[in-house]
C-alpha cells in the first residue's frame, strides 16, 4: 500500500493476494488510507486470488460473469468517464498454457468488447511473451488480442528471471488511449515480480465556446429606472420639436440610462449542435423544466420547497422520456427509409452515434495548376441519365443473349455472369489449391494489380475486338462506337471547375455497360496465360496466375516460367495499353506444411526492376487467404469488424425496436459472416468456435432471428453440386469444392450441420 500511495496509483491490479476470506486486517488498512478493494480470492487453500485496489472517491462496481473460469482468476469492474464506460480487468493464469485457456480467454473477450467502449485487461498471465516468434501457442494468444484491438503495452522483464510474464493490454472504441508504461525492478523487495506502472490519458470530448453580450437586468433597481425614464420622456415631450428628433432623443438618452443601470458585459457559454430531432414540443417541455427548477431553488420555505424539487423531478423525468421518444421515432425513420441497404444503414448508425465522417475530397489548392495534375486515387464516375441507363439495360441483356448462345464466355472470368460470384471464385481458387495439397504439391499465385484500368481501354481496339471476335457489326457496331465517343468530363471541387476534357479512352464508369466491356476488352489475356502452362481466374480487373509444382521443381518453376509468365503479361497490357502496377502485385505459395518446409526460395525477380517476396497471407477479393489455407487471419479480421459494429450497435440499441435491431445486425454483423462463408466449409473447430462467439455475442444482445437458413448453408451449400473425379470445373453453376481429410486433417462429414 506504501507503494501505491507513494506512486498516487488510482487503481491497481493484484495477483496472488493471498486473501481467502472477504474482511481481514489487510483489507481494514487499506480503507483507513483511503481505497477500496474488490477481490476475488480462494475457498479451498490458500495463494491465488486477484483484487482491484482504487481510490474511494471513484465509483467502481465489481462485475460478475456467467461462465466459470478454470483456467485463470479473474477480478473486473466498471467505471464511467462523462461519455465512456470503462472496464478494468485483473487477471491471474495458474496452471501450464493450453488451448483451453485461449477458448475460456476468448469467450472473456467476446463479452466484455460487446459491452464497453474501452477496458485495460492486465495481470499475471505467467506466459513468456518474449518468445512469441518461437512459440505457436504464445503467439495464438497475442493474435487473440489482436483479434479484439487490443494493444500489448510492456515489452520489457516484469519478472526477476527476466521472463515478461506479467503484462497489460489496452482496447479503445472511440479512440488511441495515450498510455505510457514503465517497470521497477528496484522496487521488487516484496515479490518477484516487478511493479509496472501504467499511465493512462483519456481524451474526453471538446467542447466548442463563444462570447456573447448580455445585461443584468435582475438586479435592476425598478423604481431609480422608471423616475429616470419618465424626467427623459416630461424633457423629450417638452422641447416640441419633430418627431424624427424627439425619437431619436429618446433613444439616445434611453441607452444611456440602460448602460448605467445595466451595462453590457460579456460571457462565454457553451455551443451545443441542435439535435434533428428537436422540434418546438420538445424546446418548450425544456423550458418547463427550467422554470420549475429556478422556482424550488429560490423557495425559501422547506415544505414548499420538497414539493417544488419533487415537481421539478417530475419535470426531468418527462423531458427525459420526451426526448428518449423523439430520438427513437427519429433513428426509427432513417432506418425505415434505408431499406435494408447496409451502406445506407452505416450511415445511419454513424449519424446516430454522432460520428465525425472524414472528409472525401480534398482541400481546393491555392495554385488552380495542382488540382489538375490530381489526386490519383479520385476516379471519375459518369453521371448518367436514368433514360441513358435503361438503354443499356436492353443493350446488355441482348449482348449477353449473343455471347451465351455463341459460347463466346471466358469461363475463366467470373464478374458480370449469372451464377458467378467473387464466393464461387474463391471455391475454385481453394478447391484446386486443396488438390494440389493432396497430391503433395506446392502451388505459386500471383495476384496482379491494374493502374485505374478502366480508364486506358482503346476504343478503337475494343471495337476491333466487338467486331472480329464478338461477331458484332453494321448499326449495333455503330451504337457502340457512339456510346464511347463524344464523351466529356471536367473537375469540378467546392466551387472551382476546370475546362472540359474530351475522352479519347476507357469505358465510362458508373454505366451499365462499361464493366462487360471491359471484361470483352481483356478476353485474350486468358488463353495467353494458358499457353505458358499457367492457370488464370479473374473477376474484373483483378486475376490471379496459379501454377502447381512439386519441391524438387521449385528453382525452375520460380525463377524461370513464373518470370516468363510475368514477362509475357507485361508484353500484353502494353499492345492493349494496360498499366500493370509491379509494386503492389503479390505472390503467396500454398501448400502443407510439410511441402513448405521443404521450399527454399523466399521471393522472385520478376524482372531488372521488380522482386517481389512471396507473402505468408494476401488479401484476395476481400477475403484473407494464408499459405496454409487455416484462414485464421480472415477470422481475426472478421471477429474484429464484426465485435466493433456490435458494439457501435449496443450505444443506440435503446432506440430500436426489436425488429429494427434485427434489421441492422443482420445488415452488419450477418452480412459479414455470410460473405465467402463456403470457404469455412471442413474448418477445423478452433475456427467454428471463432465464428460461434461473433453470432452468439449478436443472438445474445440482439435477438437475430432468420439466421438458421443461412447457417444450415455455412457447412452444406456445396452438399449437392460435388462433383466427381473429372469433373468439368467450368459447368455452371461453378460451385466445386472438393476436401479431404489429408488436406484439411478432418473426418467425414457429419449427418447434421454443426450449429454456427
Amino acid at each position: 500500500m506504501h507503494t501505491i500511495q507513494d506512486n498516487s496509483v488510482d487503481v491497481a491490479g493484484i495477483c496472488e493476494t493471498w486473501f481467502n476470506e472477504s474482511c481481514n486486517p489487510a483489507t481494514a488498512i487499506i480503507k483507513s488510507l483511503g481505497y477500496s478493494i474488490i477481490h476475488n480470492f480462494r475457498k479451498e487453500k490458500k495463494g491465488g486470488g486477484t483484487a482491484l485496489i482504487f481510490k474511494s472517491s471513484f465509483r467502481l462496481s465489481p462485475i460478475s460473469f456467467s461462465h466459470t473460469f478454470t483456467t485463470f482468476e479473474i477480478t473486473a469492474a466498471t467505471s464511467k468517464t462523462d461519455q465512456s464506460k470503462f472496464i478494468f480487468v485483473v487477471v491471474y493464469r495458474t496452471g501450464p498454457l493450453s488451448s483451453k485457456f485461449l477458448q475460456e480467454l476468448d469467450v472473456l473477450l467476446a463479452d466484455l468488447c460487446s459491452q464497453v467502449d474501452a477496458f485495460i485487461l492486465s495481470g499475471d498471465f505467467n506466459i513468456h511473451f518474449e518468445l512469441s516468434s518461437t512459440n505457436r501457442m504464445i503467439n495464438q494468444a497475442l493474435e487473440l488480442m489482436h483479434s479484439y484491438g487490443l494493444k500489448k503495452l510492456v515489452d520489457s522483464p516484469t519478472h526477476i528471471s527476466g521472463a515478461a510474464l506479467d503484462q497489460i493490454f489496452v482496447f479503445s472504441l472511440k479512440e488511441e488511449l495515450s498510455c505510457s508504461v514503465r517497470v521497477e525492478p528496484e522496487n521488487s523487495l516484496i515479490s518477484d515480480h516487478f511493479p509496472v506502472y501504467c499511465d493512462l490519458k483519456i481524451a474526453l470530448a471538446t467542447k466548442y465556446y463563444k462570447k456573447i453580450q448580455h445585461r443584468n437586468l435582475k438586479d435592476l433597481n425598478m423604481t431609480e429606472f422608471q423616475l429616470r425614464l419618465d424626467n427623459i420622456v416630461t424633457q423629450s415631450l417638452e422641447l416640441q420639436d419633430t418627431f424624427e428628433r424627439t425619437l431619436s432623443i429618446l433613444h439616445t438618452e434611453t441607452s444611456t440610462i440602460l448602460d448605467d443601470f445595466a451595462p453590457l458585459q460579456e460571457k462565454t457559454v457553451c455551443v451545443i449542435d441542435t439535435a434533428p430531432w428537436f422540434d418546438s414540443e420538445y424546446r418548450e417541455k425544456r423550458k418547463e423544466r427550467r422554470r420549475a427548477e429556478k422556482k424550488w431553488k429560490k423557495e425559501k420555505n422547506i415544505t414548499r420547497k420538497c414539493h417544488l424539487k419533487r415537481i421539478h423531478r417530475e419535470h426531468c423525468i418527462a423531458t427525459t422520456m420526451l426526448a428518449n421518444q423523439k430520438k427513437k421515432l427519429h433513428v426509427n425513420r432513417m432506418i425505415v427509409n434505408s431499406n435494408g441497404n447496409p451502406r445506407v444503414l452505416y450511415q445511419q448508425v454513424n449519424r446516430a452515434l454522432d460520428r465525425k465522417q472524414s472528409k472525401m475530397l480534398p482541400e481546393v489548392p491555392e495554385n488552380i495548376e495542382e488540382l489538375a495534375k490530381s489526386f490519383k486515387n479520385y476516379r471519375p464516375v459518369s453521371n448518367l441519365c436514368f433514360l441513358g441507363k435503361l438503354i443499356e439495360r436492353v443493350v446488355l441483356k441482348r449482348l449477353n443473349e449473343h455471347l451465351n448462345k455463341q459460347g463466346l464466355h471466358c469461363p475463366e472470368q467470373y464478374a458480370y455472369k449469372k451464377d458467378h460470384s467473387t464466393e464461387t471464385l474463391l471455391i475454385k481458387i481453394t478447391n484446386d489449391l486443396l488438390i494440389a495439397a493432396d497430391e503433395k504439391s506446392a502451388t505459386v499465385v500471383m495476384l496482379l494489380d491494374l493502374s485505374a484500368a478502366f480508364d486506358t481501354v482503346d476504343h478503337n481496339l475494343l471495337l476491333t475486338i466487338l467486331e472480329k471476335e464478338i461477331g458484332i457489326g453494321g448499326t449495333v457496331l455503330k451504337w457502340f462506337r457512339s456510346f464511347f465517343t463524344g464523351r466529356s468530363q471536367r473537375i469540378r471541387l467546392g466551387r472551382v471547375t476546370l475546362d472540359v476534357i474530351y475522352i479519347k479512352f476507357g469505358v465510362p464508369q458508373g454505366s451499365v455497360l462499361g464493366p462487360v466491356l471491359f471484361y470483352l476488352y481483356i478476353r485474350s489475356i486468358y488463353s495467353c496465360v494458358k499457353r505458358l502452362g499457367f492457370n488464370i481466374l479473374g473477376y474484373a480487373d483483378d486475376h490471379q496466375i496459379l501454377k502447381s509444382f512439386k519441391a524438387q521443381s521449385e528453382s525452375q518453376t520460380l525463377n524461370v516460367q513464373l518470370q516468363n509468365c510475368f514477362a509475357a503479361i507485361k508484353r500484353w497490357m502494353n499492345q492493349f495499353f494496360l498499366q500493370l502496377n509491379d509494386s503492389k502485385t503479390q505472390l503467396i505459395v500454398f501448400g502443407s506444411q510439410n511441402v513448405l518446409n521443404q521450399l527454399h526460395i523466399n521471393g522472385v525477380q520478376l524482372n531488372s526492376s521488380t522482386t517481389i517476396r512471396f507473402g505468408s497471407t494476401v488479401k484476395n477479393l476481400g477475403f484473407h487467404m494464408d499459405s496454409g489455407l487455416t484462414f485464421d487471419k480472415q477470422v481475426l479480421e472478421l471477429k474484429k469488424r464484426c465485435f466493433r459494429t456490435i458494439r457501435n450497435i449496443r450505444k443506440i440499441k435503446f432506440l430500436l425496436d426489436p425488429s429494427q435491431i434485427r434489421t441492422v445486425v443482420n445488415s452488419l454483423v450477418v452480412s459479414c459472416l455470410d460473405y465467402c462463408n463456403g470457404l469455412f466449409y471442413g474448418a477445423n473447430e478452433k475456427i467454428i468456435h471463432q465464428l460461434q462467439l461473433i453470432q452468439n455475442s449478436a443472438s445474445r444482445r440482439y435477438v437475430v432471428t432468420g439466421y438458421d437458413e443461412r447457417a444450415q448453408n455455412l457447412c452444406y451449400k456445396m452438399k449437392e453440386s460435388l462433383i466427381p473425379e473429372g469433373g468439368d470445373y467450368n459447368t455452371e453453376p461453378s460451385y466445386v469444392f472438393r476436401l479431404t481429410k489429408s488436406s484439411r486433417n478432418k473426418k467425414e462429414t457429419p449427418d447434421s450441420c454443426p450449429r454456427f
